[in-house]
Order: C-alpha cells, then sequence, then structure tokens
C-alpha cells in the first residue's frame, strides 16, 4: 500500500556515552525518510536485538527475525511488524539486519567507530537537509500562488468599486441636472410673473375708462377705478407659484396688487398717451377644452407621480402611461378607465423599474419601457408579462446612460431609443438586437423625445438643452431643424413629448415650460398652438386624431378630441 508522503521533521541529539561510544537521538515524521535510520538512544545495540523476543508474542521462539519501531519502542516478530506497519503508517519500523548493516553502535575501535558514526551522521544531515530545502521550496512555491491570487481578487474588487462608483457618479450627475433643470424652471416662472405684473397693459384693454379733463383731454383712469392687474393668467401664476415656492398665495396676490397699482399710476403714465407700444395686438390663444381628464396625485391605481410618458396602443385600444415616481406602468381603456398595473421599484429583478420614461408599442401590441435609471430596455406583452431585456449602463453600443424616450417604427420593426446622457439615437431590431446609432457627431446636446412618421419613416427629435427639434431620415441621416429658446410661435422652452399625427404626418410637440401644445406640417413650418392648463410632458396621437397629454406637475392625463 503507497501512503502519502508528509513533510519531514527531525531532531538529533549526539552525545558520548560511558563505553566512548556516540548515542544519536532521531525523530523522523515521514515514511519515506532518509536512508541511514539512527535508533533512539539509549537504544538496545543489535547483538541484543537479537537476543530480545517479540514484545507482542506470549512465548519466546528462537532464533526469529525480529524488527524494531523506533516511535513505540518495541521489538516485533515478522507477523507484528507486518500487521503494525499497515496500521501505523507514520511509525518506522526496521529489520534487525538493517540495523546491522547501517549502523554499527559497538566498535572494536573507537577511532574506527567513531569515524563510522559520523560518517554516517554527515550522510544523514545531507539528505535531511536535502528534504528541508525541497520542503522550503514547495513553502514558497504556495507563497507564490497565493500572493497571485490574492493579487488577482484584489483587482476583481478593485475593478467592482470603480464600476459601482462610475455608476453612482451618473445618478448623482443625473440629480443634479434634475435639481439644475427645477430651479432654472422656478426662476424663469418667477421673473415672466414680475414682467407680466409690471407691465399694465396686460391688464388694460382698448375699452379702458378714460375720463375727460377740462380741457378735454382723455387722461388715463386713476387708480380708484383702474382694472384689476390680477388677470386670470396672473391667478394661474399666482397658483404655480405657490405650489412651486410653497408659498400663501394670498400673500403672492397681495404683492402683486402692490406692483399693479404702482404700475398703473397717471404718474407713470402722463395724459395723452393714448397708445403704449408694449401692448400686444395679436389675442391670446384660448385654451382647448379637453374631452377627457383622468388621474390624480397618488399610489393607488389610476393615480400617478409624475406621469412622463404615454403611448396609444391601436392593436388593444388602450393607452399605456409610464407613472414614473410610482416606478410602474398604468394601462387605461380610451376614456380613461383604469385596467391594469404592472412593474414596481427595484434594479436586479425582471420587470422592477427604476424611474420608467419612455413607452410605446409593437404592432403586436407588446409595451416596451425605458428603465432609465436601470439602463436597459424592458419588453413585456400586452397583458404586462415579462418578455425579454437588453442594454446596461456603459457608453458602448447597446449600452445606455439614462435612456429617456422611444419609438417603434411599424414599417421597418424598429426600436429607436434616446440614449440621453450619451447624448446619441440608438436603433434596434424588434429583438434587441443592435443596428445603428447617430447624432453623437455634435447635432443633438440632449435629447428627450423621439417619434417616428409612419409613412416616410423620419425620426423626430426633441432637444431640451437646444430648445429645438431635430428631423433624420430613418438610416439616421440628418435632414433639417426648427426652433429656438424663447415664448413666441415656433419657439420653445424645454421641449419634452414629441408625436406625429398618423392621419397628416403632422408634428405635435410638448412646449413644457411655455406650458402649451404646438403643431407643425411635417416640414417643420408652424400650424397652430395652445396652452395647457399645466405642464405637458408626454404626447401621443392616437389614430383617430385625439392628443393625449400627460401633466407632471398636476399628475394627471388630459385627452383632446381630433384636431
Amino acid at each position: 500500500m503507497q501512503t502519502e508522503k508528509k513533510p519531514l521533521s527531525i531532531s538529533w541529539d549526539i552525545s558520548p556515552s560511558k563505553d566512548n561510544t556516540l548515542a544519536a537521538t532521531a525523530d523522523l515524521n515521514n515514511n519515506n525518510g532518509p536512508g541511514v535510520i539512527i535508533s533512539p538512544s539509549p537504544s538496545p545495540s543489535p547483538a541484543e536485538s537479537r537476543k530480545r523476543k517479540c514484545d507482542l508474542c506470549p512465548d519466546e521462539i528462537p532464533n526469529q527475525e525480529l524488527s524494531s519501531c523506533f516511535e513505540c519502542r518495541n521489538f516485533l516478530c515478522h507477523a507484528h511488524a507486518t500487521s503494525h506497519k499497515k496500521n501505523a503508517l507514520d511509525h518506522h519500523v526496521v529489520a534487525s539486519r538493517n540495523l546491522d548493516a547501517n549502523i554499527n553502535m559497538e566498535s572494536s575501535s573507537p577511532t574506527d567507530g567513531d569515524n563510522q558514526q559520523h560518517n554516517k551522521l554527515e550522510l544523514f544531515l545531507e539528505q535531511s537537509l536535502q528534504l528541508l530545502n525541497n520542503s522550503i521550496y514547495g513553502i514558497e512555491g504556495q507563497r507564490i500562488q497565493l500572493t497571485q491570487t490574492i493579487e488577482t481578487e484584489f483587482q476583481q474588487v478593485f475593478e467592482a468599486v470603480k464600476q459601482r462608483k462610475a455608476f453612482l457618479l451618473a445618478q448623482l450627475h443625473t440629480a443634479l441636472q434634475l435639481k439644475e433643470e427645477t430651479l432654472k424652471s422656478k426662476r424663469s416662472l418667477f421673473t415672466k410673473t414680475l414682467e407680466r405684473v409690471r407691465d399694465p397693459t396686460d391688464a388694460l384693454t382698448d375699452d379702458t375708462t378714460k375720463s375727460p379733463d377740462k380741457n378735454g383731454d382723455n387722461n388715463i383712469s386713476t387708480p380708484e377705478n383702474t382694472p384689476s392687474v390680477i388677470t386670470d393668467e396672473t391667478r394661474a401664476d399666482i397658483d404655480d407659484l405657490s405650489i412651486v415656492f410653497s408659498v400663501d398665495h394670498h400673500a403672492i396676490q397681495s404683492f402683486i396688487s402692490h406692483l399693479g397699482s404702482i404700475a398703473t399710476h397717471p404718474s407713470i403714465h402722463p395724459p395723452g398717451n393714448n397708445h403704449n407700444p408694449l401692448v400686444n395686438s395679436t389675442p391670446l390663444y384660448r385654451l382647448k377644452t379637453p374631452s377627457t381628464i383622468f388621474g390624480t396625485y397618488g399610489r393607488g391605481d389610476g393615480q400617478f407621480d409624475n406621469p412622463f410618458h404615454v403611448t396609444h396602443d391601436e392593436v388593444n385600444q388602450h393607452i399605456i402611461v409610464t407613472d414614473s415616481d410610482n416606478h410602474r406602468i398604468q394601462v387605461f381603456d380610451t376614456t380613461g378607465q383604469f385596467l391594469f398595473k404592472f412593474g414596481d421599484q427595484g434594479s436586479l429583478g425582471d420587470g422592477l423599474f427604476q424611474y420608467p420614461r419612455g413607452v410605446a408599442t409593437t404592432d403586436t401590441g407588446d409595451i416596451i419601457v425605458a428603465d432609465k435609471f436601470n439602463h436597459r430596455i424592458q419588453v413585456f406583452t400586452k397583458d404586462g408579462k415579462f418578455l425579454f431585456k437588453f442594454g446596461q449602463f456603459g457608453t458602448k453600443l447597446g449600452q445606455f446612460q439614462f435612456p429617456q424616450g422611444l419609438a417603434f417604427d411599424r414599417a421597418l420593426q424598429h426600436i429607436v431609443i434616446v440614449d440621453t446622457d450619451n447624448r446619441r439615437i440608438q436603433v434596434f431590431d424588434k429583438n434587441g438586437q443592435f443596428l445603428f446609432r447617430f447624432g453623437d457627431s455634435g447635432q443633438i446636446a440632449k435629447a428627450w423625445g423621439v417619434a417616428t412618421q409612419t409613412d416616410t419613416q423620419e425620426i423626430v427629435v426633441t432637444d431640451c438643452e437646444q430648445h429645438q427639434v431635430l428631423v433624420f431620415d430613418s438610416t439616421g441621416s440628418f435632414l433639417f431643424k426648427f426652433g429656438s429658446e424663447g415664448t413666441e410661435q415656433s419657439q420653445f422652452s424645454y421641449p419634452y413629448g414629441v408625436a406625429t399625427n398618423p392621419l397628416n404626418g403632422n408634428i405635435v410637440i410638448a412646449d413644457c415650460k411655455n406650458k402649451r401644445i404646438q403643431i407643425f406640417d411635417r416640414t417643420g413650418h408652424f400650424l397652430e398652438k395652445f396652452d395647457i392648463d399645466g405642464y405637458p410632458y408626454g404626447v401621443a396621437v392616437s389614430y383617430k386624431g385625439e392628443l393625449i397629454v400627460t401633466d407632471e406637475a398636476k399628475h394627471r392625463v388630459q385627452i383632446f378630441s381630433r384636431f
């Protein structure tokens, strides 16, 4: 039976005995030890060994071959020596004849005996040193292997920490961008309100009461009979300011009235000045009344917390809304009645969301969702059952940094995705396989929404940082753009949602911070605009021409009949 090789542990003690011979003690813990065996001290001489009987046999057997066990200090017959070797694998059992052949502890000549024993010990020590060196080499190899393993695992941990750091920094960057955008919106709202109340012409009309003085000149009416500067439009601004800045709207109204009374004082407008060039001769566009409004703030069925994008599913006649801050998708019929919802907050599991944004449906009714803060796209059945996902955080092709809007081209079977922080548009097939990307050569600053034309497959993109709309062909080649920052027609203040009218190709833009919808033909020429009571984010147009608008600030959806 072959035994496992064990490390060797050796110690020795050499001292002269009374009979002028050397006594050596060796402690061997290796079955494959050195060829020279030193008997324990004190140890019987080989001659004495031949005179002994087996310590385990009851009767003495004359002239039997004996062996010695160095660990047990026993003499053993052949049978017991064989059995002992099998049962005590780490013990050293040596036949007496080997002791005679290897070590002669009784020398006829003291000098010869000393030399012989010293030679034996020198050989023993050399072989012991060899074994020790082999053990050292083995330990050194294990140390090198362990060092390499530690370095590899450290590198893996370092890379994981590095990726996590990049992810957290990206989330922080997005949060700061959102905060900056909110502060800009507040500042713009407050500035516009102050400008409006400082201009008395907003409160005056052509039939403003004038009182002739005794010379027959027409004078502007005095503050006592001046119309109030608190118009319907200003009251809406007061409500917005009170919500945004958490200030009592009565205090704001009092402040604006005070500014209005100063602005309309006769000393500011001398008598005889009947024409004020600041008066806008273009009448305000009247607010179109929505045919249906549904949704309030909350977490219940049919309630919203920042609804962003919306799409109309023609296959199943469903209105699908991304309920962003509730981390779910809600599905309604065309009258706004709640049908079902799916999804919850999370980052690891399938069907979980971190602030879902863009949404679209395929020609079979499957629902595609841009899972913004998880940097991926998820696809579900028309009933909300998870099918598959694709994408991850990164800058490579097929990876995303905060995907926002998306659209599905039914003719080409393409999924078109706004890869916001990578400043590009990525296009995939319906199975999530990457096809191509465009816009990252400088045309796009910060894309938000995307839509496709049903006949020409042109791709329409809103850029909320440049306050304009860009149009590309189906291969991503740039065609033209229109719009600029401002409040006039064809100007925008953070254009977010975009949709195309399948009936005529008109382009519908959610001009969010201007609180209005603007409509253009497919070449970018202005057609019309109308105000929205709220902040429009997402827009969709049904095949009947109905316009569906999400109001992020008031947590609701408005439907306008065919236009």
